[in-house]
């Protein structure tokens, strides 16, 4: 089951991810994040809210939550420059990615553009994942998504083999 909410923040999400509870998940993969750099928000304080919200899901019946590494963007930012997300964005994905380990994973995505300095490409080399430059709306782009839910998910089963063990 895939649920998202536009213009979501991390810190807004910790009562509203409770919607799922009657499913009673296993794992859970989350992408949150880019909005809260979006708006200004630090890279340590979204991450770190981003690790409290899934080290509070281990709390009910899931078991492993796996969470998403963010992506470049080109627009819609508002409180933050290009250039500042960009960096928020690396340092967010680092910090994160240090703080999972157990049943909190970290998965990178792969395959998106990565361009150092957004305001000296053309549109033309990001459209392959975004037509926005935000969301992903083109057909590589939702290849790419479902791949990265795809194998956070099997990092996730792996996981919960390990711990039936």
């Amino acid at each position: 089951m895939e649920e998202g909410w536009g213009g979501a923040l991390v810190r807004g999400k910790r009562q509203a991810m409770w919607w799922f509870r009657d499913l009673k998940p296993s794992c859970v993969v989350l992408y949150l994040g880019s909005n809260d750099l979006a708006n200004g928000a630090g890279a340590d304080a979204t991450s770190q809210a981003l690790y409290q919200l899934a080290c509070s899901l281990l709390s009910t019946e899931v078991k492993v939550v796996a969470v998403l590494s963010i992506l470049p963007r080109r627009a819609g930012l508002f409180g933050s420059s290009v250039e500042r997300f960009e960096r928020d964005r690396l340092a967010y994905n680092t910090c994160l990615n240090s703080m999972c380990n157990g049943d909190v994973l970290f998965y990178k995505q792969k395959g998106y553009s990565q361009v150092q300095d957004w305001s000296k490409k053309l549109d033309k080399e990001v459209v392959e994942w975004s037509m926005d430059g935000i969301h992903v709306t083109t057909e590589e782009g939702w290849r790419l998504y479902r791949r990265s839910l795809k194998n956070a998910l099997l990092m996730g089963a792996k996981r919960l083999r390990e711990l039936q063990k």
